[in-house]
Parts: structure tokens; C-alpha cells; sequence
């Protein structure tokens, strides 16, 4: 039986670093936003129900116009909805598909939208990533160039750092002042009860 457990946090918040360190850690990530990009461009079934959805030309030599699908749901609503019941299931169908290769027993997965899609039904354990508001619109200013009024906007657009917080089981603050492995070690001994640490399969 795999344990299975959802990293999670806003924009900013360090969450990418701390995936990055499970990794070297020897344990296996997977990437919802990475892997939903390639189930939207290989999946058959899933490639054929957004053409349907949006229309054949939705895809540019074999290639998801993803400006064009932003700019249809960013103004119908109901499109999005729909997208997103294609899409969601996917993902989490192509997460357990790869959980069961995976020779590790405790798994991890990177999602920004836990609840919203779905991952949170499948997944035994939440880790949530968080830091100081001020750090954090730094890191979206340096990492997106936007100015520091459109990095506000995208933070207040998610779900506050308290409610994502609150929603978890363990959290990890990466506010580069507390070294981010030792919060790891312990979390992960909790996990593993003391297993020793695994081999991944990609």
C-alpha cells in the first residue's frame, strides 16, 4: 500500500523548491501542471473530447492553442467547467497509473489546485508549502516580471495561505531563513515510519 501525498501552496510560496528537494531525496514527484500539458497533447480520448469542447482548430500541428482556450474560458465560464471535468479526471487517472510504477511507498504530488480538481480524494496526506507575503510577491515579481500590483492580484486570486494551511496534515515554511531538508526529514519519518529511503522509477 503506497502513501500518497499532495504538495500544495500559492503562488510564490516556495512549493517547486521543496518538490525539487523530495526529488534529491530520492523520492518520486509528479507534476500535475507538467503532466496535464502532456495528457492534453498525447492522450487520445482526452485530445478528442477538447476538439469537441472547443472546436478542431482548437489544436495547431498537433499542438493545444492554449491562448485560444484561455481566451474562450476566461469569458465562458461553463466552457471552463467543462474543460476542467476532461481534464481533471486524466490527471488523476495518469497519477494513479504512475503511483503503482513507482517502486517507492511514499509518493508525492505537486498540485495548485488540490480541491478543485479532484486530487484531493485520492491522496492519504496533504504537506502544504508557505511563506511570508512579502516574500512571496518578490519571487512572482523576479520569476513572472510582472509588477508588484499584478503579483497581488495573482496571489488573491488563490486560496489564502491560512485555508491551505488549515487543509493540511503537515507544513513546510520556506521562507529561506529555516533550512527546508530537516522540515523535510521529519515529515518524511512520520510518512515512512522509518522505511528506509527508496529508489525511484520515472
Amino acid at each position: 500500500m503506497k502513501t500518497k501525498t499532495a504538495v500544495i501552496g500559492g503562488i510564490g510560496c516556495g512549493k517547486s523548491t521543496v518538490c525539487m528537494a523530495l526529488k534529491i531525496m530520492g523520492f518520486p514527484v509528479y507534476d500535475c501542471d507538467k503532466n496535464a500539458k502532456k495528457i492534453t497533447e498525447n492522450n487520445r480520448d482526452t485530445i478528442e473530447k477538447i476538439k469537441k469542447l472547443f472546436g478542431d482548430d482548437i489544436y495547431v500541428n498537433g499542438s493545444l492553442d492554449r491562448k485560444k482556450v484561455a481566451a474562450v474560458v476566461f469569458s465562458d465560464h461553463k466552457k471552463l467547467e467543462e474543460l476542467n471535468k476532461i481534464v481533471h479526471p486524466a490527471v488523476i487517472e495518469d497519477f494513479e497509473k504512475w503511483t503503482q510504477k513507482q517502486k517507492s511507498d511514499t509518493v508525492f504530488v505537486e498540485t495548485a489546485i488540490l480541491f478543485e480538481s479532484g486530487m484531493d480524494k485520492v491522496v492519504d496526506k496533504i504537506m502544504a508549502v508557505c511563506a511570508p507575503e512579502k516574500m512571496r510577491i518578490e519571487r512572482v515579481i523576479a520569476r513572472d516580471k510582472v509588477s508588484e500590483e499584478q503579483a497581488l492580484k495573482r496571489i488573491a486570486a488563490q486560496m489564502s495561505q491560512q485555508k491551505i494551511t488549515d487543509a493540511a496534515d503537515y507544513v513546510v515554511t520556506a521562507d529561506e531563513t529555516e533550512p527546508v531538508i530537516p522540515q523535510l526529514y521529519k515529515i518524511i519519518e512520520e510518512l515512512t515510519k522509518n522505511e528506509s529511503a527508496p529508489k525511484t522509477t520515472d
